[in-house]
């Protein structure tokens, strides 16, 4: 299952694997990795130790981080 990340203002709201939802501030995602062989899935590492998983490619969560130029 594929999500789409929406882009609200300096935020990136997305649902984790839980169904809950994020918003998280652009430039604050310290790390970005995938989480299984499949690439199908993707962790966030955010300020203060928590981990955001979210059913995206690395490469999809990486163009909702970069946004238009």
């Amino acid at each position: 299952m594929s999500m789409q990340g929406v882009r609200v203002g300096r935020f990136i709201v997305m649902t984790d694997e839980d169904g809950l939802r994020h918003a998280v501030k652009l430039g604050t995602v310290l790390a970005v990795s995938d989480r299984d062989e499949c690439q199908d899935e993707t962790v966030l590492q955010l300020p203060g130790g928590r981990a955001v998983t979210v059913r995206a490619s690395l490469d999809e969560v990486l163009t909702w981080l970069d946004g238009p130029r």
